[in-house]
């Protein structure tokens, strides 16, 4: 709850009001200080944190030498964004036996639920910008992100949906409404595709597959499939008009059927890692480095000229992991991403169960958008909210529930 009110002052000072303030990243650095008190080698999250804390001084190292390091401010930054995650994981995983796990279900959504109500209502009272700039259709209320959030409210979509049909209340259901609206008012292609791809699977996997954990009457399947058919209908008809209102849109979705959803900042990352020497290569060129030579390479070439900066990210974040950090370092940071998507996937192979299906869901389209697609492990929330998921996956940690249940039994 906090991170949002941030989040959302932040887009609203700087959106709305124009004015840059300090306090997001004393927050955070502050949050990142405090989570450090509980760090223990003990769990998965401690172990990653001290790993890649540790082996972040050779990246440091040469690039110091190498004259790289530009910006001492700008790498902890950056550090904090991407270590951030396992502190919270470490600090889950210590307290979970405090926690129920449908709790904890419930804690990881608040901010997406509480986000797409903050999106509707600003764009009710007409107090937003564009998600795409001037060009675009849609809004992102008072948030800065577009995209960010609208991974953040799409992984709060799965949990809401998953926990609607496990409980069966209204409440959720209502707010899975709430923030499929909130997605297609984005206007992000992550808001419209992506979203539209995952709820036609759920349905899909609901219909035809008896997972373990879960009953669904075949009334209900039927309900499901006739409700499936006209969502799909809308959503198709809902984005064809977008595509055809927009001209930008409609280039932004040339542009994600020809998987070039970034332009042409990918390829001037490959250039720059091409001409890059031994060491940069191996080791990076640190992050604010790369991001202005990103920068002037597309000054030179006549892209991006509008913004009041000079750096840019490659706004993907294997490109951005990889030209910052070098290929040993960039690759051990997308150890644990991938080592969670695949437990995740190969758990459910193995249970068949509804709650490690929707894991995997989430695992899988983070993980493929934060390489192909977009930022994900660079964004101080959407991580924060999915490492804690692991604690679903790892059978030798209870909840607060399976340790009363040991207690009576």
């Amino acid at each position: 709850l906090s991170q949002l009110l941030v989040d959302a002052a932040n887009g609203f000072f700087q959106e709305i009001l124009n004015y840059h303030s300090l306090f997001p990243s004393i927050y955070k650095t502050l949050l990142f200080v405090f989570l450090l008190y509980f760090i223990r080698r003990n769990n998965i999250g401690g172990k990653f944190f001290i790993c890649l804390m540790t082996l972040y001084i050779i990246p440091f190292f040469f690039q110091m030498i190498n004259g790289d390091l530009l910006s001492l401010k700008q790498e902890i930054a950056a550090l904090i964004k991407l270590l951030y995650p396992y502190l919270l994981l470490n600090f889950i995983l210590r307290f979970q036996s405090f926690i129920s796990a449908d709790k904890l279900l419930k804690i990881l959504c608040i901010y997406g639920i509480l986000a797409g109500i903050v999106i509707l209502f600003s764009n009710f009272l007409g107090i937003q910008g564009s998600s795409a700039l001037i060009y675009g259709y849609g809004t992102k209320g008072i948030f800065r992100a577009g995209n960010d959030i609208g991974l953040i409210i799409f992984f709060s979509l799965l949990l809401v949906i998953y926990l609607g049909v496990k409980e069966k209340k209204l409440f959720w259901f209502i707010c899975a409404s709430i923030l499929i609206f909130s997605l297609f008012n984005l206007g992000t292609m992550t808001g419209l595709f992506v979203t539209s791809f995952a709820c036609a699977i759920f349905s899909l996997m609901l219909i035809f597959y008896r997972f373990k954990d879960l009953h669904v009457p075949f009334y209900c399947r039927s309900f499901l499939l006739v409700c499936t058919v006209a969502f799909a209908f809308l959503a198709i008809h809902q984005i064809s008009s977008i595509i055809n209102y927009n001209d930008y849109m409609a280039n932004k979705f040339n542009s994600f059927l020809s998987g070039r959803s970034r332009g042409e900042l990918p390829r001037l990352s490959v250039d720059i890692f091409r001409q890059s020497t031994v060491s940069q290569k191996l080791f990076g060129f640190s992050n604010y480095k790369f991001q202005r030579k990103l920068y002037y390479s597309a000054y030179s070439e006549n892209i991006y000229l509008s913004e009041n900066s000079d750096v840019r990210t490659p706004e993907l974040d294997f490109h951005e992991m990889i030209l910052s950090y070098g290929i040993i370092y960039g690759t051990l940071l997308l150890v644990f991403p991938i080592f969670l998507t695949l437990k995740s996937i190969i758990s459910f192979l193995r249970r068949g169960t509804f709650l490690e299906f929707t894991i995997s869901m989430i695992s899988a389209a983070l993980l493929l958008h934060g390489i192909l697609a977009g930022h994900v492990l660079f964004v101080f929330t959407i991580c924060g909210l999915w490492f804690p998921l692991y604690a679903y996956l790892d059978n030798k940690i209870n909840f607060a529930e399976e340790n009363l249940k040991q207690c009576e039994s």
